[in-house]
C-alpha cells in the first residue's frame, strides 16, 4: 500500500505534466465517460439497465471525489 506522500508526489507529477490539476482532470475523464454511456445508450449498443448501472457507478464515484 502506497503511503500519503506517494501519492501525493504522484498527484504533483500528474499536475506539472498534464498543467491540469489532478482532481479537475479525473473530473473532466469521468464527465466524458458519462457522455459516452448516453450516447452509447441512446444508439442502441447498451441496454437501458446496463446504462443506468454505468452512470449510476460514475456518478458515485464523481461524488467520492468531493
Amino acid at each position: 500500500m502506497k503511503t500519503f506522500q506517494t501519492r501525493r508526489r504522484r498527484a504533483a507529477k500528474l499536475t506539472n505534466f498534464f498543467g491540469v490539476d489532478y482532481r479537475m482532470l479525473v473530473g473532466d475523464i469521468l464527465e466524458s465517460i458519462e457522455e459516452d454511456v448516453e450516447q452509447e445508450s441512446r444508439r442502441g449498443a447498451l441496454q437501458p439497465h446496463e446504462a443506468q448501472d454505468l452512470l449510476q457507478k460514475l456518478r458515485k464515484l464523481k461524488t467520492k471525489r468531493l
